[in-house]
């Protein structure tokens, strides 16, 4: 039995997407944010569900890679 998620950005519904390879296991399908404020406190959101989509446009709009990391130029 599998499991199928719904995107909260686009409505699409999906399943959890695999790596390339399988050390890897699945590829990140949730993505959250810490806001920092000027007084050095932070708030975390709420986990955002996302399809690969949707996942590789927020992951590009920020220049990471899918690890989360700097791309390099």
């Amino acid at each position: 039995m599998s499991r199928a998620y719904k995107c909260d950005k686009c409505g699409a519904l999906y399943e959890p997407y695999e790596a390339e390879n399988i050390y890897d296991g699945l590829k990140a399908t949730k993505i959250r944010f810490r806001c920092n404020t000027n007084d050095g406190k932070y708030y975390d959101t709420n986990f955002f569900d996302l399809c690969q989509k949707c996942m590789k446009e927020i992951l590009d709009s920020m220049n990471l890679d899918e690890e989360g990391e700097k791309k390099s130029k």
